[in-house]
């Protein structure tokens, strides 16, 4: 795991360029780490929180909300803010289903309508892990289209499969993560959980580049 030893701005790189230049493993690890983010937030530790921190402060917009703060008052902040994950009234739900149509199936009635989980993507994502013989329940407890899930199913694409294939489920399940940041602004989630939140969408953008570089 990288730690950020200098902090002068010759030496401190934009986050697209260190996702650029960063390691297939690296990639690896950061996928890993938003799963475990979006899917087991009481258990960050602080390891978690510095890695997410060296990425998170090396972007201008995300770095400005974050300042000084450190790895341990992040976490304490952290904890604080998840509450809205599971005790809001109107709970910020992380499932690509609720953001995206229920279905496109003709003569549905709830073609195109929104807000609903366990829609199409969900039946898709049950569908492309049954391929790899993966259980959604038993892969990390939750719903086969929740954010967790997701990222962990990018670890596994990025480290055991052609880029090709992780590329075009970055297009096909992680392209609405701006409609999500958009509900933790209107739902006042916490400071901690909207970085978290726009941190992983731009890492998803910039994993995008680099592996359309890739391929041309």
């Amino acid at each position: 795991m990288k730690t950020q030893t200098n902090n002068s701005s010759a030496n401190v790189k934009s986050m697209k360029d260190m996702i650029l230049e960063t390691s297939k493993e690296e990639m690896v690890q950061l996928s890993r780490l938003f799963a475990d983010m979006f899917g087991m937030p009481s258990e960050i530790e602080l390891d978690h929180v510095r890695h997410f921190l060296y990425y998170a402060k090396s972007d201008l917009s995300i770095g400005k909300n974050l300042g000084a703060l450190s790895a341990k008052s992040f976490l304490e902040q952290w904890n604080k803010d998840i509450d809205i994950l599971f005790d809001h009234e109107d709970p910020l739900i992380l499932e690509e289903s609720v953001y995206k149509a229920w279905t496109n199936e003709k003569n549905h009635p709830l073609r195109g309508a929104r807000g609903h989980s366990h829609g199409d993507p969900a039946a898709h994502m049950e569908a492309v892990l049954a391929i790899f013989g993966i259980s959604a329940e038993s892969y990390l407890g939750g719903s086969p289209d929740s954010l967790a899930t997701l990222f962990e199913f990018l670890g596994f694409l990025l480290e055991k499969r052609p880029s090709s294939e992780a590329l075009t489920f970055c297009r096909d399940h992680l392209d609405w993560l701006d409609t999500l940041e958009e509900k933790a602004v209107e739902l006042n989630a916490g400071m901690t959980l909207k970085c978290v939140i726009c941190t992983a969408n731009i890492f998803v953008k910039y994993l995008i580049d680099k592996m359309e570089i890739h391929h041309g």
